[in-house]
């Protein structure tokens, strides 16, 4: 009878262990760690800040109010948004990219000059923004942080009107300004395709000079749009 039982006790685990290791063959494999590499295309929309610094250099229109030597500085602020598109590289948790981004916007300011009449309407605007960077970052989860550099290009539109008599007159001059830019995100993969970021970018550009008379005379401005600050969300969809 001890046999027997012996026999059973030896049985039942036996069983046990078998069904457990059916178990463990038939459980599911975990799923790989998210990964950065690859292509994406994306879209971004943010707000940008800058100081516009206004210096004349010559004034020879009639209805120049301001005159050689004249200067002030107004704050610019408005929506910037556009395309991006990048590859990115992974090793283990480093990640390494470089990205393309196309941008339009409405980053200005507008006020009247506060020289003599103080009747100038005086606009700058920030109309499109074109950069190339590349991109550090470590991943960890389904999360990215980064820090990224390069060069950025930006169209600057500046005009001057004065609609009130004795003299009236307008103009408008564009310049495109180059220089550095750097960044820092954070970034979440919401499925194996689709993440979306929060991104901060300052970006450095040269001044330039900008012929704003018209037929009747020369009104020429030296402005300088030196530091844009600009945060952003952005979308992007990955191809891997």
């Amino acid at each position: 009878m001890k046999h027997w039982g012996v026999a059973a006790v030896f049985s039942f685990a036996w069983m046990v262990q078998a069904g457990a290791a059916d178990q463990a063959v038939k459980a599911p494999a975990v799923a790989a760690a998210q990964t950065w590499a690859g292509a994406y295309v994306g879209l971004n929309l943010g707000v940008a800040g800058s100081s516009s610094d206004w210096t004349v250099l010559a004034s020879a229109a009639p209805f120049a109010d301001a005159v050689a030597g004249d200067s002030f500085s107004q704050r610019m602020v408005g929506p910037l948004g556009g395309i991006q598109a990048g590859y990115n590289f992974q090793s283990g948790p480093l990640v390494f990219g470089i990205e393309a981004l196309a941008n339009g916007g409405l980053v200005r300011a507008q006020r009247l000059a506060p020289f003599n009449a103080a009747d100038d309407e005086l606009k700058v605007e920030l109309r499109a923004l074109f950069a190339t960077t590349g991109r550090v970052g470590y991943a960890w989860d389904s999360s990215l942080a980064y820090v990224k550099g390069g060069v950025a290009a930006a169209l600057i539109h500046a005009s001057a009107k004065d609609t009130a008599a004795p003299f009236t007159g307008s103009g408008s001059d564009d310049n495109w300004r180059v220089g550095p830019t750097i960044g820092v995100g954070f970034e979440y993969a919401i499925n194996a395709a689709v993440s979306v970021a929060l991104e901060y970018s300052y970006i450095h550009l040269s001044d330039a000079d900008y012929q704003l008379g018209d037929d009747t005379g020369t009104y020429r401005w030296r402005i300088d749009v030196p530091d844009i600050h600009w945060v952003a969300v952005r979308l992007n969809y990955r191809f891997n």
